[in-house]
């Protein structure tokens, strides 16, 4: 199973170990605001849920990232 490092990983091209737990927009070399469409769309093509406008502005670190896609599993 693919883990949300392993996507953030795979679109940054780099290696999932040197992603921080507490990545977030702006704050690693790849994550401005054209790394961040990237990579949301690949989290929702790999995790099946519909970009809006307010998870778009919601998911901008690792730990929002998270707690979004787990609460989705609960719902």
């Amino acid at each position: 199973m693919t883990s949300i490092r392993d996507v953030l990983a795979s679109v940054w091209q780099v290696d999932p170990e040197s992603i921080p737990p507490d990545v977030h927009l702006n704050g690693y070399p790849a994550w401005d605001s054209l790394g961040h469409i990237t990579l949301l769309l690949a989290l929702s093509e790999r995790f099946g849920f519909t970009l809006t406008p307010d998870n778009v502005q919601e998911m901008t670190s690792l730990p929002a990232i998270e707690a979004f896609l787990g609460s989705l599993k609960t719902s």
